[in-house]
Protein backbone atom coordinates (compact mmCIF):
# COMPACT_ATOMS: atom_id res chain seq x y z
CA UNK A 1 0.00 0.00 0.00
CA UNK A 2 2.93 2.35 0.62
CA UNK A 3 3.76 2.27 -3.11
CA UNK A 4 0.25 3.41 -4.21
CA UNK A 5 0.15 7.03 -5.37
CA UNK A 6 -3.42 7.21 -6.68
CA UNK A 7 -6.59 5.16 -7.07
CA UNK A 8 -8.53 5.27 -10.34
CA UNK A 9 -12.30 4.76 -10.68
CA UNK A 10 -12.69 4.86 -14.45
CA UNK A 11 -11.76 6.36 -17.80
CA UNK A 12 -12.75 9.03 -20.28
CA UNK A 13 -12.44 7.60 -23.78
CA UNK A 14 -11.86 10.41 -26.26
CA UNK A 15 -12.19 10.02 -30.03
CA UNK A 16 -12.22 13.20 -32.08
CA UNK A 17 -14.94 15.41 -30.60
CA UNK A 18 -16.65 12.42 -28.98
CA UNK A 19 -16.26 11.46 -25.33
CA UNK A 20 -17.46 8.38 -23.46
CA UNK A 21 -17.13 8.18 -19.69
CA UNK A 22 -16.81 4.75 -18.04
CA UNK A 23 -16.87 4.88 -14.25
CA UNK A 24 -17.46 2.80 -11.13
CA UNK A 25 -17.90 3.79 -7.50
CA UNK A 26 -15.02 1.57 -6.37
CA UNK A 27 -11.35 1.49 -7.38
CA UNK A 28 -10.55 -0.29 -10.67
CA UNK A 29 -6.83 0.51 -11.00
CA UNK A 30 -3.88 1.77 -8.97
CA UNK A 31 -1.15 4.23 -9.95
CA UNK A 32 2.05 3.08 -8.28
CA UNK A 33 5.58 4.25 -7.63
CA UNK A 34 7.10 1.58 -9.86
CA UNK A 35 10.63 1.91 -8.46
CA UNK A 36 9.37 1.47 -4.89
CA UNK A 37 7.13 -1.42 -5.97
CA UNK A 38 10.04 -3.24 -7.66
CA UNK A 39 12.22 -2.74 -4.58
CA UNK A 40 9.48 -4.10 -2.31
CA UNK A 41 9.02 -7.17 -4.53
CA UNK A 42 12.79 -7.72 -4.55
CA UNK A 43 12.89 -7.51 -0.74
CA UNK A 44 10.12 -10.08 -0.44
CA UNK A 45 11.88 -12.39 -2.93
CA UNK A 46 15.11 -12.12 -0.96
CA UNK A 47 13.32 -13.00 2.27
CA UNK A 48 11.85 -16.03 0.48
CA UNK A 49 15.35 -17.19 -0.49
CA UNK A 50 16.04 -15.58 -3.87
CA UNK A 51 19.63 -14.63 -4.69
CA UNK A 52 20.56 -11.71 -6.97
CA UNK A 53 23.49 -11.24 -9.33
CA UNK A 54 23.99 -7.54 -10.06
CA UNK A 55 26.04 -5.95 -12.87
CA UNK A 56 25.83 -9.14 -14.93
CA UNK A 57 23.71 -10.40 -17.80
CA UNK A 58 23.11 -13.78 -19.44
CA UNK A 59 25.43 -14.51 -22.35
CA UNK A 60 24.80 -18.16 -23.13
CA UNK A 61 22.22 -20.79 -22.25
CA UNK A 62 22.89 -24.46 -22.89
CA UNK A 63 20.61 -27.42 -22.22
CA UNK A 64 22.19 -29.80 -19.70
CA UNK A 65 21.18 -33.33 -18.59
CA UNK A 66 19.54 -31.99 -15.42
CA UNK A 67 18.20 -28.74 -16.88
CA UNK A 68 20.24 -25.74 -18.00
CA UNK A 69 23.71 -24.28 -17.73
CA UNK A 70 23.57 -20.49 -17.91
CA UNK A 71 26.78 -18.52 -18.43
CA UNK A 72 26.83 -14.90 -17.25
CA UNK A 73 28.93 -11.92 -18.35
CA UNK A 74 30.80 -11.92 -15.02
CA UNK A 75 32.12 -15.43 -15.74
CA UNK A 76 29.69 -17.19 -13.45
CA UNK A 77 28.04 -20.42 -14.62
CA UNK A 78 24.70 -21.33 -13.04
CA UNK A 79 23.21 -24.82 -13.14
CA UNK A 80 19.41 -25.03 -12.75
CA UNK A 81 16.57 -27.47 -13.23
CA UNK A 82 14.24 -24.73 -14.44
CA UNK A 83 14.68 -21.51 -16.37
CA UNK A 84 12.27 -18.56 -16.44
CA UNK A 85 12.83 -15.83 -19.03
CA UNK A 86 11.45 -12.56 -17.64
CA UNK A 87 13.87 -10.55 -19.77
CA UNK A 88 11.66 -8.34 -21.92
CA UNK A 89 10.40 -8.36 -25.48
CA UNK A 90 13.93 -8.83 -26.88
CA UNK A 91 14.38 -11.88 -24.66
CA UNK A 92 17.78 -13.60 -24.70
CA UNK A 93 16.15 -16.72 -23.27
CA UNK A 94 13.59 -16.84 -26.09
CA UNK A 95 16.26 -16.31 -28.76
CA UNK A 96 18.79 -18.83 -27.45
CA UNK A 97 16.23 -21.55 -26.74
CA UNK A 98 14.53 -20.94 -30.11
CA UNK A 99 11.05 -20.04 -28.92
CA UNK A 100 8.66 -18.89 -31.70
CA UNK A 101 9.27 -15.26 -32.60
CA UNK A 102 6.77 -12.42 -32.38
CA UNK A 103 6.31 -10.80 -35.81
CA UNK A 104 7.72 -7.28 -36.25
CA UNK A 105 4.22 -6.00 -37.06
CA UNK A 106 3.07 -7.06 -33.58
CA UNK A 107 5.09 -4.44 -31.69
CA UNK A 108 4.46 -0.79 -30.92
CA UNK A 109 6.90 1.83 -29.67
CA UNK A 110 5.60 3.72 -26.65
CA UNK A 111 6.59 7.02 -25.05
CA UNK A 112 5.62 8.27 -21.59
CA UNK A 113 6.56 11.34 -19.57
CA UNK A 114 5.63 12.32 -16.04
CA UNK A 115 4.81 16.02 -15.73
CA UNK A 116 4.18 18.28 -12.74
CA UNK A 117 2.32 21.58 -12.78
CA UNK A 118 -0.61 20.05 -14.66
CA UNK A 119 -4.27 21.04 -14.35
CA UNK A 120 -5.85 17.63 -13.80
CA UNK A 121 -9.63 17.86 -14.11
CA UNK A 122 -10.40 14.62 -12.25
CA UNK A 123 -7.57 12.69 -10.57
CA UNK A 124 -9.78 9.58 -10.32
CA UNK A 125 -10.20 9.26 -14.10
CA UNK A 126 -7.65 8.34 -16.77
CA UNK A 127 -7.94 9.60 -20.34
CA UNK A 128 -7.69 7.18 -23.26
CA UNK A 129 -7.27 9.02 -26.58
CA UNK A 130 -8.16 7.17 -29.79
CA UNK A 131 -6.72 8.66 -32.97
CA UNK A 132 -5.53 6.21 -35.67
CA UNK A 133 -3.70 8.96 -37.57
CA UNK A 134 -1.83 10.20 -34.51
CA UNK A 135 -1.34 6.78 -32.84
CA UNK A 136 -1.46 4.10 -35.57
CA UNK A 137 -1.86 0.68 -34.00
CA UNK A 138 -2.35 1.92 -30.44
CA UNK A 139 -3.66 4.91 -28.40
CA UNK A 140 -2.67 7.81 -26.17
CA UNK A 141 -3.23 8.23 -22.43
CA UNK A 142 -3.21 10.62 -19.50
CA UNK A 143 -2.85 8.94 -16.09
CA UNK A 144 -3.22 11.26 -13.08
CA UNK A 145 -0.82 10.75 -10.19
CA UNK A 146 -2.55 13.54 -8.27
CA UNK A 147 -4.26 16.87 -9.04
CA UNK A 148 -0.99 18.41 -10.30
CA UNK A 149 0.98 15.47 -11.72
CA UNK A 150 0.18 13.19 -14.65
CA UNK A 151 1.81 10.45 -16.72
CA UNK A 152 1.19 11.27 -20.37
CA UNK A 153 2.09 8.99 -23.23
CA UNK A 154 1.13 7.04 -26.33
CA UNK A 155 2.09 4.08 -28.47
CA UNK A 156 2.55 3.82 -32.24
CA UNK A 157 3.29 1.13 -34.79
CA UNK A 158 5.12 3.77 -36.84
CA UNK A 159 8.49 3.64 -35.10
CA UNK A 160 10.07 6.22 -37.38
CA UNK A 161 7.21 8.65 -36.72
CA UNK A 162 7.46 8.58 -32.91
CA UNK A 163 8.92 12.09 -32.53
CA UNK A 164 6.44 13.57 -34.98
CA UNK A 165 3.52 11.91 -33.17
CA UNK A 166 4.87 13.19 -29.86
CA UNK A 167 5.11 16.76 -31.18
CA UNK A 168 1.60 16.68 -32.61
CA UNK A 169 0.13 15.03 -29.50
CA UNK A 170 1.51 17.70 -27.17
CA UNK A 171 0.13 20.40 -29.45
CA UNK A 172 -3.45 19.11 -29.24
CA UNK A 173 -6.03 21.21 -27.46
CA UNK A 174 -6.66 18.41 -24.98
CA UNK A 175 -3.08 18.41 -23.71
CA UNK A 176 -2.71 22.19 -23.88
CA UNK A 177 -5.61 22.42 -21.41
CA UNK A 178 -3.94 19.95 -19.07
CA UNK A 179 -0.38 21.28 -19.41
CA UNK A 180 -0.10 25.08 -18.95
CA UNK A 181 3.32 25.91 -20.42
CA UNK A 182 4.17 28.48 -17.75
CA UNK A 183 4.26 25.97 -14.88
CA UNK A 184 4.36 22.47 -16.42
CA UNK A 185 7.68 20.62 -16.00
CA UNK A 186 8.94 17.21 -17.11
CA UNK A 187 10.07 14.97 -14.22
CA UNK A 188 11.10 11.92 -16.22
CA UNK A 189 10.38 10.23 -19.52
CA UNK A 190 11.21 7.02 -21.37
CA UNK A 191 10.45 5.00 -24.48
CA UNK A 192 9.70 1.30 -24.53
CA UNK A 193 8.78 -1.40 -27.05
CA UNK A 194 5.52 -3.22 -26.26
CA UNK A 195 4.54 -6.57 -27.81
CA UNK A 196 0.88 -6.89 -28.86
CA UNK A 197 0.84 -10.64 -29.48
CA UNK A 198 1.58 -13.63 -27.27
CA UNK A 199 4.26 -16.02 -28.56
CA UNK A 200 2.71 -19.18 -30.01
CA UNK A 201 4.64 -21.14 -27.40
CA UNK A 202 5.69 -19.82 -24.00
CA UNK A 203 7.00 -23.05 -22.49
CA UNK A 204 9.50 -25.56 -23.86
CA UNK A 205 10.28 -28.35 -21.42
CA UNK A 206 11.50 -26.78 -18.19
CA UNK A 207 11.96 -23.33 -19.75
CA UNK A 208 9.19 -20.74 -19.54
CA UNK A 209 8.75 -17.15 -20.71
CA UNK A 210 6.71 -14.61 -18.74
CA UNK A 211 5.73 -10.95 -19.13
CA UNK A 212 6.96 -9.01 -22.17
CA UNK A 213 9.24 -11.92 -23.11
CA UNK A 214 6.13 -14.05 -23.64
CA UNK A 215 4.03 -11.24 -25.09
CA UNK A 216 1.91 -11.12 -21.91
CA UNK A 217 1.37 -7.40 -21.32
CA UNK A 218 -1.28 -5.47 -19.41
CA UNK A 219 -2.77 -3.44 -22.35
CA UNK A 220 -3.66 -6.65 -24.23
Amino acid sequence: KKTVLNEVNGARIIAGNGLMRVERNDTVALVCDRQALDERVADEAKIAGAKFAFDAHVEKIKAAPSGFLTTCSDGRAVQSNYLVGADGCQSTVARQLEFPTIAARDFVLAYEGEFTGCDVEDAKMVDVILDPKLFPGFFGWVIPVNEETARIGFGTSDFAGLNQSKKRFFETGHLRAIMPQAKCKLCRDFSHIIPLAVRKKTQIGNAMLVGDAAGQVKPT
